[in-house]
């Protein structure tokens, strides 16, 4: 039946409960507009998002997108509660930004690392030479590649449909990819089980 949806949104209140709980400002208010896709519904999906905002409150920094419009990122977000988007895309920052880094960045989870995770790493070494490595929690971690903080977020650990919606539509106006590891291709939403496959951000 929900499949059937041609739009719905895709909340996630509170995003980094870990996180949350430990009080380190990680987590995020995540929000999705999602809309059916081009492909058959089946399994793997029927959807894909076209529009995000992610909030963090304790930084008051919002981040949001929509297809066709681009992606931002905004600072002291509560002080322009009555701003429309095109009003706060105005006095956002663009998104990708640019950032001086002298090596590979990976950005990974404080909470949820893997064996799968650390092979992925070990790769990236191989393969750039230099890897420096941060960790963080909730969906910031997609905001981090979103922005050009960093080059790519592994995830070898689960994730539910409403942990990354919102960031996923943020990456793809930034001209990022959120790819299935099990398909090579981009995310798909509203599953038979909202648990979502391995993904990496890069």
């Amino acid at each position: 039946e929900r499949q059937a949806w041609e739009r719905y949104w895709l909340v996630d209140p509170l995003d980094g409960t870990k996180e949350f709980i430990k009080r380190n400002g990680e987590f995020t208010v995540n929000i999705a507009l999602m809309a059916r896709d081009s492909l058959p519904a089946g399994p793997l999906g029927a959807a894909r998002p076209i529009g995000g905002v992610l909030f963090v409150p304790v930084r008051d920094t919002l981040y949001f997108a929509w297809e066709g419009g681009g992606a931002y990122r905004l600072e002291n977000a509560a002080t322009h509660r009555t701003a429309s988007a095109y009003e706060r895309a105005a006095m956002a920052d663009r998104l990708p930004l640019h950032h001086e880094r002298s090596s590979f960045t990976i950005v990974a989870s404080r909470s949820h690392k893997s064996p799968e995770t650390e092979a992925y790493i070990q790769r990236m070494e191989e393969e750039h030479g230099s890897v420096a490595l941060t960790s963080m929690g909730s969906a910031l971690k997609i905001c981090l590649v979103a922005e050009g903080a960093a080059d790519a977020y592994p995830r070898y650990a689960p994730t539910m449909e409403w942990d990354t919606a919102a960031g996923h539509a943020i990456v793809n106006e930034a001209g990022i990819q959120l790819l299935d590891v099990t398909t090579d291709a981009p995310m798909r939403y509203n599953k038979y089980e909202l648990v979502n496959n391995w993904f990496i951000v890069q």
